[in-house]
This record gives C-alpha cells, sequence and structure tokens, in this order.
C-alpha cells in the first residue's frame, strides 16, 4: 500500500514507465522492417540469441545473472542492421520463466521496451559513426560497433538502475555505481566477442560462428557446474548453522538480521555487488565455529566464567577455518575478527583500528545491534532507540566510528523496510536481471523487519 510520504515516488515511478514503453514501443514501430526480420540469417540470429539468454544463464549470486545473449545482440546490428537488431533486443531477450508467469506484466513490458530504447539508441550511434551494415570487417566499423555495443549497456543499465532506485528508496548513484562495478567487466568482453561473431561469420558463415560458439558452450556449461558445487557446499555449511541455531531457541533467525544489518552499512560505505554478496555470507556463517562449543557453555542461562568465556572466544578461529575452503565466496578474515574492538580490547588477535578488517567492524556493529535488540535469558531485549543510543556511546571504543556513522544513516532504510527483497538484476549478458546479458528488473517487493533473539558474545 502506497503511503502519503511514498506517492512522489511512485508517481515518478509511474512516469518512468509510461515513458520507457512508450519511447521502446515507438522505436519498434519506427524500425519495423518485416522483410529484413524474416531473413533466414537474421531469424537464426533471433534464435540464438534467445538460446543465448536462456541457455548460457549463470547464476554468479542471488540476485546477478550472466548470460551471452549481449554479444549475439552486437553481431546482429553489425551483420542485419535496424529492424533484426530491434527485434531481437525487445523480443529475444524474453527468459522462458517470464513467459511461465514468473515475471508480472509490467516489469515485462519495462524490459522490452527498456531494452528496445536502448537498441534505438545504439543504433543512433552506430549511424551517427558512419558504420553501414554488413561490413564487420572493417576497422572504423568495428570501433563503430564497439561504442554502439557500450551505449546500448550504459542505457539498458541506467534505465534498471533507475527503476530499482525509485522501487527499493535507493540512491540513484549508488544504484548505478553498484551494477556498473559488477557488470561492466562481463559486458566489455561480450561486446568483442560479439563483433568477433560478426567477423567470423562474414568470413566463413556459420562455421566461423560453430568455431566461438562450441567452446563457449563448453566454458558455460564448465562454470554451471563449477558454480553448482560452490552452491552445494555452502548449503551444506549454512545447514549446519541452522542446526547450530536450534540448539538454543534464543539464537534462532540470528545470523539473517545481523545480515541484514550489516548489509545495510555497506551499501552506505559503497561496497560493491560482490563484496556485499561476500558479507552476506560470512555474516550466515559467522557463528559456524559455535559447532564445537560444549553444550554446557551454549546452554548457560546465566554469564559466563573466566574459563567459559576463554572456551567461548575460540568460535571466531574455529569458524574460520571451517569456511576457509569456501574462500572467495566468503572471507574468513572477517569471520575470524568480528569480535575485535576498535580499542584493540577485543579478542581472538586484539587487532586495532584500521588492522581490524573492514567487513569484520560492520560485522561487529550488526551483531551487537542484534543482540542488544533481541532478549537473552537473563535480560529483555532493548529497544531500538536504547540500543543506538549504545552504539553511539561506543563509538571509537567498541566500534569505528566510520561505521557507525554508516548504521546511523542506514536507519531509515532499517526502520521502514528493514529486508527490502533485492529484485533488480544489471546483466550485461550479465547481470541483476535480464536483457542481453543486459538489465533487467524483476519487480521487487518489500518486505517487513523481523523480530528476534540473540547469539552469545
Amino acid at each position: 500500500m502506497t503511503t502519503g510520504k511514498d506517492w512522489p515516488r511512485e508517481l515518478l515511478w509511474t512516469a518512468l514507465w509510461a515513458v520507457v514503453v512508450g519511447a521502446g514501443g515507438m522505436i519498434c514501430l519506427r524500425f519495423w522492417d518485416l522483410p529484413a526480420i524474416m531473413n533466414p540469417s537474421a531469424l537464426l540470429f533471433f534464435l540464438l540469441t534467445s538460446l543465448a539468454e536462456n541457455v548460457t544463464l549463470v547464476d554468479l549470486q542471488p540476485k546477478l545473472t550472466v548470460s551471452a545473449s549481449l554479444a549475439i545482440i552486437v553481431a546482429t546490428m553489425i551483420l542485419f542492421g535496424p529492424g533484426p537488431l530491434v527485434f531481437a533486443a525487445a523480443f529475444a531477450t524474453v527468459r522462458f520463466g517470464d513467459l511461465r508467469g514468473r515475471l508480472r506484466l509490467t516489469p515485462l513490458l519495462f524490459n522490452r521496451g527498456q531494452l528496445a530504447l536502448a537498441g534505438g539508441l545504439a543504433l543512433a550511434v552506430y549511424d551517427r559513426l558512419g558504420a553501414t551494415v554488413g561490413r564487420a570487417g572493417v576497422a572504423g566499423q568495428t570501433a563503430a560497433a564497439f561504442a554502439a555495443g557500450g551505449i546500448f549497456f550504459l542505457a539498458s543499465i541506467t534505465a534498471v538502475s533507475l527503476a530499482a532506485s525509485l522501487k527499493e528508496v535507493r540512491s540513484l548513484r549508488a544504484t548505478l555505481a553498484g551494477s556498473l562495478s559488477a557488470t561492466a567487466g562481463q559486458a566489455i568482453a561480450l561486446i568483442s566477442l560479439g563483433i568477433l561473431c560478426a567477423h567470423l561469420y562474414s568470413a566463413w558463415a556459420w562455421t566461423g560462428i560453430i568455431l566461438v560458439g562450441v567452446p563457449l558452450a563448453i566454458a558455460v556449461a564448465s562454470f554451471r557446474r563449477y558454480i553448482r558445487l560452490n552452491d552445494a557446499l555452502l548449503a551444506s555449511i549454512t545447514s549446519l548453522v541452522l542446526v547450530l541455531e536450534a540448539r538454543d531457541k534464543c539464537t534462532h533467525g540470528h545470523s539473517s538480521r545481523m545480515a541484514e544489518y550489516a548489509l545495510a552499512i555497506a551499501r552506505e560505505l559503497r561496497f560493491p555487488p560482490h563484496r556485499l554478496e561476500q558479507l552476506r555470507r560470512s555474516c550466515l556463517l559467522h557463528d559456524i565455529g559455535k559447532i564445537g562449543i560444549p553444550d554446557a557453555i551454549m546452554d548457560k542461562p546465566g554469564p559466563l566464567s573466566g574459563h567459559e568465556h576463554a572456551v567461548m572466544a575460540t568460535h571466531p578461529v574455529l569458524g574460520a577455518t571451517v569456511v576457509g575452503p569456501l574462500e572467495p565466496l566468503v572471507d574468513p578474515k572477517w569471520i575470524a575478527h568480528h569480535h575485535e574492538r576498535y580499542d584493540g580490547t577485543g579478542y581472538p588477535s586484539g587487532l586495532k583500528g584500521g588492522e581490524v578488517p573492514l567487513g569484520s567492524r560492520i560485522a561487529a556493529l550488526a551483531d551487537a545491534f542484534d543482540a542488544m535488540t533481541t532478549a537473552r535469558p537473563y535480560r529483555p531485549a532493548k529497544d531500538w532507540e536504547e540500543s543506538i543510543a549504545e552504539i553511539r556511546a561506543n563509538a571509537g571504543t567498541q566500534f569505528d566510528p566510520m561505521v557507525v556513522e554508516a548504521f546511523l544513516r542506514s536507519l531509515p532504510k532499517l526502520r521502514g523496510a528493514s529486508a527490502r527483497d533485492d529484485n533488480w538484476r544489471v546483466i550485461p549478458g550479465v547481470v541483476p536481471g535480464h536483457a542481453p546479458g543486459l538489465a533487467r528488473w524483476t519487480g521487487g517487493a518489500a518486505t517487513t523487519p523481523q523480530t528476534s533473539s540473540f547469539s552469545r558474545h
């Protein structure tokens, strides 16, 4: 339900949707060229685009997807011109799951519109630079194609980032910067691959495409297998965390709440998407070392003795050892030092200030905040205001002042929608989402804050 405070943002989103869908539709009509689209070779490239978007899809992160479709889009522009390009960009990039109702009509139309619009802008640049359809081997054509491919990528990713910033109440600058940092490298590689495909097709027809396509398909299959193995390993260890939290009702949900707080802080500190995902996983697994702590200590209802605290203090290092094989999916150092203090009086190493990894400094504050705002057997939970005041009071001693400031800036979002779903994907052939390996909006929905428990320090 839209509140009075939200209606300007909702109005802007509606206006953006109407402009993008309307402009995309006009471009489709402007460049509609049935004879060119029905060219048998162009239709085969249309099919290749669809296959690349659906078959070469690789999930790098929960909200980050990579496909090779951007490469085929660029090759289509070079070889067949405006009509086939816009047709392929707007319609060949529909994912099979979207047609089965996985994506609602609003984001589905937005994606069609923004991709058609991106195609129109790419064509304008290609034409402005004096390029001619079908001349893939000319040096000037290559430069024009690279520039046009870059415009296609930037236009698509900007449209999706703008939509994401409006729907998820995020800074456009931060959203766009994060999307670009996660996808620019893949986009450059895919644009280059598309130009190569056009050159090979011009020289050797389909033999050239096969020379590129077969090794690429093998590489994608191998990478998918690698991702699945890593996901299976991570899922197994995450299951251990659930078992650990089941040992004590007071710890249920602690790791997931802590991860949400940590991500909110890290976004304020401009963490790139891949580091955000690394932080999320590290937070979910931060207490995995407690699997080796005796039940008598874990279940003790009162404060721990000196000896018991010394035993409990071994869990960060044990946890880092357990997750070591998962690096770089997680960062073992962040787990090993998440109980260090900014003044150097923490454990296990007594690190001080900047010696403590930034991920650990963020995790320490997030961990403490969830601990303060949830109940323990020997004390009730503190309210948010009291907990925030305590965080402020301990800036410079327990917590890094920079991290505290980032936490305070994140509070409006944490209060309002504590854990918003990150259903925006930018992708460049990649990406948060979709498109020709480009960007796509999946229509996110907000969830409500969770209440909770506490994990013993």
